[in-house]
């Protein structure tokens, strides 16, 4: 039995615009705490999930005030997003009636109720705010790559 009303391909493709920018930023963060904390391998810290924010954010704390401060405002905007991706990623996806005889999916996240907004353009901004904060974070660790260095 098919659905009613097939999935709509470009919300498909947000998600998975999100999924992969997500995945890139939290390569980025675990790249980071890797290269500041002794003995923190960035693939265990991939291997499981709620492991790579709580250790980037140890590794900021590691740091001089300024570059703590620095990179803790990029892990938490990268929280905030993480956050976003994790809500359109984890919600069912259900229809209901926009109109007589005409069904419209939605997102709705199983544990908070929040609903996720179907908008492929509001999908397709997170990845893109995902992909900008992966930039950030390289961008701090490559400018400030011989300091974090020294840190180890």
């Amino acid at each position: 039995m098919s659905d009613p009303t097939p999935f709509p391909e470009d919300i498909l493709t947000e998600i998975g615009r999100v999924t992969i920018a997500a995945s890139k930023l939290e390569f980025m963060l675990a790249q980071f705490a890797a290269e500041v904390l002794d003995g923190v391998d960035a693939n265990q810290l991939l291997s499981r999930a709620g492991r790579v924010l709580p250790a980037a954010q140890k590794a900021a704390d590691c740091l001089d005030s300024d570059l703590a401060d620095a990179f803790g405002a990029w892990i938490e905007d990268a929280s905030k997003l993480l956050a976003e991706r994790h809500l359109i990623v984890h919600s069912t996806w259900l229809i209901r009636a926009a109109s007589p005889g005409v069904g419209e999916y939605f997102g709705r996240h199983p544990r908070t109720q929040s609903e996720t907004n179907p908008d492929p353009g509001r999908i397709r901004e997170i990845a893109l705010l995902l992909d900008q904060c992966s930039t950030d974070g390289f961008d701090l660790v490559f400018a400030h790559a011989r300091i974090l260095k020294e840190n180890e």
